[in-house]
C-alpha cells in the first residue's frame, strides 16, 4: 500500500570558507538530488534559483548567475574566485528541487540524498571559461526520514587539498499527495467496533510524520523571533493559522484523528481515502507557508538567518562531541605532579563502556555521511583533568580584538605538513578569527640537530613572520607542537620574552617535556640507543639526557629553570597511555613510581617537573588523556601508531576543537 507524493527539496547556500585550498582560481558548487524508495532511484528535478541582488562577497568575487541544467538535472552556483586560504564568500542562493515517487505508509522507505561537487577552474586572462571547470571533490550526503520534514543547516566539508566548508540550510518536506482508495483495503468490511484499532495504525504511520513536521517548523520560527524583532509579524502571522491550544502537546493530532474517526464510523472506504488525501492536504497547505516564511526570511535578512542556524548547529555539535570528553576538575594550590592510584585501568574501563553504549537521543544524527565524524566502534575517549586555586586571582583579560596568530611545529623527522590536517580542523571551527603559521624552521635533518638551535630557528621564523604580516595588528600568540615540536616550541620562548603580554596558548600533542629517562618502551629504548650510537643525532641525545655525563648539565633539565609557559594564558598538554614514543608521564609532566622511588636520577626528575610547573596557575592548566582504538598492526606493538593518530585522526580532531574552544578564542 502507498501514496504518490510530491517532495520539495530546498537548499539555502548561506557561506563558501576556504581552510586549505591548494589551488587559487574559479570555484562553483553544482548540486543533484536524487531519492531512493526501496530500489527504486528518482531523480529530483531542479525547478528554480534565485541569488539575491544583496549577497555580499567578502575576500571573494561572485561571478556569473547559479543556474539550472534541466537535461543533467543540476543546480550550478555562482562561480566565485578564491585566492588564498580562510577567505570566504557568502552566497545568497536558493534553489529547490521536486520529485515525485511512491512512499510507503510509514514514510519511511524513502531516503534523500544530496550531492555537492566543488569544481574549480583556473583563471585566465580573457576571464572565466564555464566550460573549463572540473570537479575536485564530491560529498553525499543522506537524510533517511525526508518526507517528515528537515529544517537544519548542514556544513559540507569538502576534505583533503580543497578542505573548505559550506554552510547550506536543508529544507525538505512533502509538498503534495495523491492518497488511492486501496489504501483503506484493511478498513472497508469491518465493523464499527472493529476499526478504530487499524484505522489508528493507518494514521499513526501516515499523519504523525507530517504533523512532526508542522511542529518543526513552528519551533523554528519561533526561535528565530528574537534574531529578527523586524520580521515579528511574519512569525506572528504563522501562529494565527493553528487554533488555540496549538502548544498542547499532540494538539494538532488529536485533532485530526476526531476528525477522521468521525468520517470512518460512517464512511465507505473511497470515503476514508478522500478524508486522508484532505486531512494531508490540509497539513501540508500549512507547511508550504511556514516554508514560504522561511525562505522569505533567509532572502532578506541572510546573515541574521545564518547566525541562527549556526548556533543552532554548534549547540548541536558540542553537545554531540562532549560524550567523548570525561572532564574532572581539581581543587589544588598548584598542579599536581602525581596522577591518582589506577587511573589508567580506570579510564580504560569507561572509555570502553562509552563506545559500546548508545549515544544520548539528543544527539542523533538528522543527516548522514559515508564518514561521519562521530563513530563510536573507533570513538577516542578524552580525560580532562582541570583544576581550580581555591583562592583564584581575578586577571586582566588580555585584548581579544587583533589578529590571532598559531604557530604549528612538527616532530623528530617531520615536516610542516605533519600539521595541516590540525590546522584545517582548527581553521575549520575557527576560520576568520585566526591565522597559521606552519613553521618549516626545522623539518626532516635538521630535527636532529640541537634543540637550543632549533628553538633559535623557530624563533627566528616567528619573528620575521610577524614582522612581515602582522606587526601592527598581533592580538594573540599560540603555539601547537607535535612530539619534539613541543620542547622545540620552549626552547624557543626563550628568545620570546619580549612577546610574553601576546602569548595565549600553549598546546601540545604527546611531548616528551621531561624527556625519554624512563621510556616504557624496550623496543624503543633500544631504536632511540641505536641512533644515538650509530648516527650524529644530538636532540635525541638531549632527549635521552645522555647530551653530558651530569644531569644537571643536560639540555633538558637547564631548559627546565626558564620561565615561559607560565607566560601562557592556557597550557594544555595532550597526551596518550597507548604511545609509547613519548612516555605518558613525559607527555603530561607528571612523576613515574620510578622516579621517587629515591634513585638520583629520579630526583633530578622530579626537579625538572617542579620547574616547569612552577608559578603555573592552576586554572590555566589542563591535562588530557585520549584513549584511542587502534587496530592490531606493528606500528600498534611498537607504541607509534597512538603517537600519530594526534595529527590524523578525524574524530580526535573534531573532539577537540569542538570541546576545547577557550584554547583557540
Amino acid at each position: 500500500m502507498s501514496i504518490a507524493s510530491s517532495v520539495h527539496c530546498y537548499l539555502e547556500l548561506l557561506c563558501f570558507r576556504s581552510v586549505g585550498l591548494t589551488q587559487h582560481g574559479f570555484y562553483k558548487v553544482q548540486i543533484t538530488v536524487d531519492f531512493l524508495d526501496g530500489d527504486t532511484l528518482t531523480i529530483a528535478q531542479p525547478i528554480s534559483c534565485h541569488q539575491y541582488p544583496d549577497s555580499v562577497d567578502i575576500g571573494a568575487d561572485l561571478v556569473g548567475k547559479a543556474t539550472i541544467d534541466q537535461e543533467s538535472c543540476r543546480y550550478d552556483s555562482a562561480a566565485f574566485y578564491m585566492q588564498s586560504e580562510l577567505e570566504e564568500a557568502k552566497m545568497n542562493d536558493i534553489c529547490c528541487f521536486k520529485a515525485r515517487l511512491e512512499a510507503n505508509l510509514a514514510l519511511r522507505s524513502s531516503a534523500l540524498s544530496v550531492n555537492f561537487s566543488l569544481c574549480h577552474s583556473y583563471a585566465r586572462v580573457d576571464g572565466l571559461d564555464e566550460d573549463a571547470f572540473t570537479s575536485k571533490s564530491t560529498i553525499k550526503v543522506h537524510i533517511s526520514r525526508p518526507l517528515a520534514g528537515v529544517h537544519e543547516l548542514y556544513q559540507v566539508v569538502f576534505p583533503d587539498e580543497h578542505y573548505s566548508t559550506l554552510d547550506v540550510v536543508i529544507h525538505t518536506t512533502m509538498a503534495g499527495c495523491d492518497v488511492s482508495r486501496d489504501i483503506c483495503g484493511d478498513i472497508e468490511g469491518l465493523e464499527i467496533g472493529q476499526v478504530e484499532r487499524p484505522l489508528r495504525g493507518l494514521f499513526d504511520r501516515l499523519m504523525v510524520p507530517v504533523v512532526q513536521d508542522l511542529e518543526k517548523l513552528q519551533g523554528t520560527l519561533a526561535d528565530m523571533r528574537p534574531f529578527l524583532p523586524e520580521f515579528a509579524s511574519i512569525v506572528t502571522l504563522t501562529q494565527e493559522i493553528f487554533p488555540t491550544g496549538w502548544s498542547e502537546p499532540d494538539y494538532q493530532v488529536k485533532r485530526y484523528w476526531d476528525y477522521l474517526l468521525g468520517v470512518c464510523l460512517q464512511g465507505s472506504a473511497e470515503e476514508i481515502s478522500k478524508r486522508i488525501q484532505e486531512i494531508l492536504l490540509h497539513a501540508l497547505y500549512y507547511i508550504s507557508e511556514l516554508v514560504a516564511a522561511l525562505v522569505c526570511i533567509s532572502s532578506l535578512r541572510p546573515e541574521i538567518v545564518q547566525m541562527y542556524y549556526l548556533e543552532k548547529y554548534a549547540k548541536y555539535r558540542s553537545l554531540l562531541y562532549s560524550y567523548a570528553v570525561v572532564p574532572a576538575k581539581t581543587m589544588v594550590d598548584s598542579p599536581p605532579l602525581m596522577s591518582p592510584v589506577d587511573q589508567e585501568a580506570q579510564q580504560k574501563t569507561m572509555a570502553s563502556s562509552k563506545r559500546i553504549n548508545p549515544l544520548p537521543a539528543s544527539t542523533s544524527p538528522i543527516f548522514e555521511e559515508a564518514q561521519p565524524d562521530i563513530h563510536l566502534p573507533t570513538l577516542p575517549v578524552l580525560f580532562a583533568d582541570s583544576y581550580e586555586s581555591p583562592n583564584p586571582t581575578i586577571e586582566e583579560a588580555k585584548p581579544q580584538s587583533g589578529f590571532h596568530l598559531i604557530v604549528l611545529v612538527n616532530g623528530y623527522m617531520g615536516s610542516w605538513m605533519d600539521l595541516m590536517t590540525v590546522k584545517n580542523f582548527i581553521g575549520r571551527k575557527f576560520n576568520q578569527r585566526v591565522g597559521f603559521l606552519l613553521s618549516r624552521a626545522n623539518e626532516g635533518d635538521d630535527t636532529k640537530h640541537d634543540i637550543m638551535e632549533m628553538g633559535r630557528r623557530l624563533a627566528k621564523e616567528v619573528v620575521d613572520y610577524i614582522g612581515e604580516y602582522c606587526a601592527t595588528d598581533l592580538g594573540r600568540l599560540s603555539f601547537v607542537g607535535f612530539s619534539l615540536g613541543g620542547v622545540i616550541i620552549r626552547a624557543a620562548l626563550v628568545h620570546l620574552e619580549w612577546l610574553k603580554d601576546k602569548l595565549f596558548t600553549f598546546l601540545t600533542l604527546s611531548s616528551p617535556h621531561l624527556g625519554l629517562m624512563y621510556s616504557s618502551s624496550v623496543l624503543v629504548g633500544t631504536g632511540v640507543w641505536f641512533l644515538r650510537v650509530f648516527t650524529n643525532t644530538p636532540s635525541l641525545d638531549q632527549l635521552a639526557m645522555k647530551d653530558s655525563s651530569h644531569i644537571e648539565s643536560t639540555l633538558l633539565y637547564q631548559l627546565s629553570a626558564h620561565p615561559g609557559l607560565q607566560w601562557f594564558r592556557h597550557v594544555a598538554l595532550f597526551s596518550s597511555s597507548d604511545d609509547n614514543y613519548s612516555p605518558i608521564e613525559s607527555s603530561r609532566i607528571e612523576l613515574t613510581e620510578k622516579a621517587i622511588r629515591g634513585s638520583k636520577k629520579g630526583c633530578y626528575f622530579v626537579e625538572m617537573a617542579g620547574r616547569l610547573l612552577a608559578n603555573i596557575k592552576p586554572e590555566r592548566f589542563l591535562r588530557v588523556n585520549v584513549d584511542f582504538v587502534l587496530s592490531a598492526s606493528l606500528d600498534h606493538f611498537v607504541g607509534r601508531k597512538a603517537h600519530l593518530e594526534f595529527l590524523k585522526n578525524p574524530q580526535f580532531l573534531t573532539i577537540l576543537t569542538e570541546n576545547f574552544p577557550q584554547l583557540f578564542l
